[in-house]
Parts: structure tokens; C-alpha cells; sequence
């Protein structure tokens, strides 16, 4: 293929590509402050934030743990003897 009509269907494409991601960032309820996004991130960000996002994050360390645990065994290394 010719470098000229490689070029040209690459700016096609990339049209193309604006286009649809263009209808979709217009579409976007973050994108416009007047659809209530304000109150949504006040009841996400309130008081209560800390507190829950400790509780969501309270079992990573735990499972982690586990697996280190089964991966290493009680004497802490993978090599064997």
C-alpha cells in the first residue's frame, strides 16, 4: 500500500474513532454538574468514608497473608531440601 493512502486511511480511522468518543464524553454524566453528580459524591465522600473504606480494604491483608502462608509453608522458603 502506497504511504499516501496508508495515511489517508489512518486519519479516517482516527476520525472515525473521534466521532464515536466524542458522543460518548458528551453523554458522560461527570462531564455536566447540573445531572446530580455533586450529591452522589457527597453521600460517596461523607463522614462514614473512612470507616467503610477500611472495611472494604480489611481482607486484602488477611488473604494475602493466607497465600503467603500456603506459598511459603511454616518454614518460609520454596526451595527444597
Amino acid at each position: 500500500m502506497p504511504p499516501i493512502k496508508r495515511l489517508l486511511l489512518l486519519g479516517v480511522a482516527a476520525l472515525v474513532v473521534a466521532l464515536f468518543t466524542l458522543t460518548a464524553a458528551w453523554a458522560c454524566p461527570f462531564c455536566n454538574p447540573s445531572s446530580g453528580v455533586n450529591e452522589v459524591k457527597a453521600g460517596i465522600f461523607n463522614d462514614t468514608f473512612g470507616k467503610r473504606a477500611a472495611a472494604v480494604a480489611a481482607p486484602f491483608p488477611v488473604f494475602a497473608g493466607i497465600i503467603a502462608f500456603i506459598y511459603y509453608g511454616p518454614g518460609g522458603s520454596t526451595r527444597k531440601r
